[in-house]
C-alpha cells in the first residue's frame, strides 16, 4: 500500500519547489486552482520598469532536472529513535544526531526546522577519484516514466542512467543540488552555510551555489592550510590548501574572518614532536633521472 508521501512524489515536477517557494512568497500570481498566472507576473514587471535579462549563462549537467525533482519530494521513510543511545550517553544532550540517507534527513527536517538553523557545514565528497563517491541512487522508474516525467527521448534516458554508480561531474552535481536546495530551505532569514571543498569541485561548487542561492550571496572563499608537508610524488604540484566556500540566504551585512591556528591539532607539524633521522639501506633506493 502506497504512503501519502509516495502517492504525492507521484506527481512532483522538476519545478514544484520553485512553484512552492513562489507560492509562499508571491500569492497573488497564483490562480484560485494553484496555477501560476505568467501574464499577469509579466504584466507586473512591465509596470514595475523591470527589464527581462536577454543574456546569461546557467549551469546544465545530466541530472539536472531529476535533481531539481528530487527537492521536492517527501521522505518515505520514518524516523526510529535510538533507544539504547537516548538511555545511555545521549540522556540529558539537547542535540539531534541522524543516521541514513542525508536526503531523507533533509526532508524529515523540513516539518520542524525549515527556515530556523542559523549556521549549516558541510563537508561532501570532494570526488576527487579516489574518495569513493559514486552517484547513489538507482532510478527506481522505468524508461517511459522517466521520459514523461522529463519529456526526454530514448538516448537522454540512457545518459541520465548512465551517471548512475559513476564519478562524473555531472553526477556529483546531481548528488548535491537536491542536498543544498533543502539545506537552504532550512536557513533563518539570518542563516547562512559553510562548505568545505577542493580543487576537483571547487569550480561547479560554486557555479551551483550561485544557481541555488544566487551570486549576491556569495561572500567568501576562504582558503585554509590543510599541510605543510604536500606529498613530494604529486604528479602536477604539491597542494597545501582546500576551500569553505560561505553563502548567505539573504544579505545582512555580516563580516567574516579566517584566524591562524597554532597547528596544535596536526601531529605532522606540530613542533613538539621529535625529530628522527630515517636510515635506508644500502642499495634499497633506486633514483629515476
Amino acid at each position: 500500500m502506497q504512503t501519502d508521501n509516495e502517492k504525492y512524489n507521484e506527481n512532483v515536477q522538476p519545478n514544484t519547489t520553485f512553484l512552492n517557494e513562489l507560492k509562499d512568497k508571491l500569492p497573488e500570481f497564483f490562480t484560485k486552482d494553484g496555477a501560476f498566472d505568467l501574464d499577469k507576473f509579466k504584466h507586473q514587471l512591465k509596470d514595475k520598469n523591470v527589464n527581462e535579462l536577454s543574456e546569461g549563462y546557467q549551469l546544465d549537467f545530466v541530472g539536472k532536472d531529476y535533481a531539481r525533482r528530487q527537492t521536492g519530494e517527501m521522505p518515505t521513510t520514518v524516523i526510529v529513535p535510538d533507544e539504547k543511545q537516548n538511555r545511555g550517553e545521549g540522556r540529558d544532550s539537547k542535540n539531534l544526531f541522524f543516521t541514513g540517507d542525508n536526503l531523507e534527513v533533509l526532508r524529515h527536517l523540513q516539518n520542524n526546522y525549515q527556515n530556523k538553523v542559523d549556521v549549516i557545514y558541510i563537508d561532501p565528497p570532494y570526488n576527487t577519484g579516489s574518495d569513493g563517491f559514486v552517484y547513489p541512487d538507482a532510478f527506481e522508474y522505468s524508461d517511459d516514466k522517466l521520459k514523461g516525467m522529463f519529456s526526454l527521448d530514448d538516448d537522454q534516458v540512457e545518459r541520465l542512467k548512465s551517471i548512475q554508480g559513476k564519478s562524473s561531474h555531472s553526477a556529483w552535481l546531481t548528488f548535491m543540488y537536491p542536498r543544498l536546495v533543502l539545506a537552504k530551505q532550512l536557513l533563518s532569514d539570518k542563516g547562512i552555510i559553510f562548505i568545505s571543498i577542493d580543487d576537483n569541485e571547487n569550480s561547479d561548487l560554486g557555479l551551483l551555489m550561485n544557481t541555488i542561492f544566487g551570486e549576491r550571496q556569495f561572500k567568501v572563499q576562504f582558503i585554509w592550510t590543510k599541510t605543510e608537508t604536500p606529498p613530494a610524488l604529486s604528479k602536477y604540484s604539491r597542494r597545501t590548501t582546500e576551500y569553505v566556500l560561505t553563502f548567505e540566504k539573504n544579505s545582512f551585512g555580516e563580516k567574516y574572518y579566517g584566524s591562524e591556528l597554532d597547528n596544535s591539532d596536526v601531529p605532522l607539524i606540530n613542533s613538539s614532536n621529535s625529530v628522527r633521522r630515517v636510515i635506508f639501506p644500502i642499495n634499497s633506493c633506486i633514483f629515476y633521472k
